[in-house]
């Protein structure tokens, strides 16, 4: 795996995901509802095995090497959309600060 498979999010090699948001499974993909704005996520089915990786703590280049085992995509389009899905559960509030652990 390249090196550039960790370039996200400010440089963040292990997102986190909130521990303080529902999150559901859906055939489709899922759905985060994140009570303290009252706000809905619907996820493809791309962005919800990113969730579920971010839930787990795996590490960004771990969520892309389980995206490429999943779909029939090459690395780039695999990194490319890692980063893309990260960067917007980010800008949507849902992942920890990057100096922040789910205990804290």
């Amino acid at each position: 795996m390249s090196e550039s498979a960790s370039q996200h999010v400010e440089g963040r090699e292990q997102p986190r995901a909130r521990t303080d948001v529902l999150y559901r499974e859906l055939a489709d993909g899922g759905l985060i509802y994140d009570n303290a704005i009252k706000q809905v996520h619907h996820l493809n089915e791309t962005a919800a095995l990113v969730w579920r990786g971010c839930q787990r703590g795996a590490a960004a280049t771990d969520i892309v090497n389980e995206l490429l085992q999943s779909y029939s995509v090459d690395e780039q389009k695999a990194r490319t959309d890692v980063d893309s899905t990260l960067q917007r559960l980010d800008a949507g509030g849902l992942l920890l600060p990057a100096d922040q652990t789910p205990s804290q």
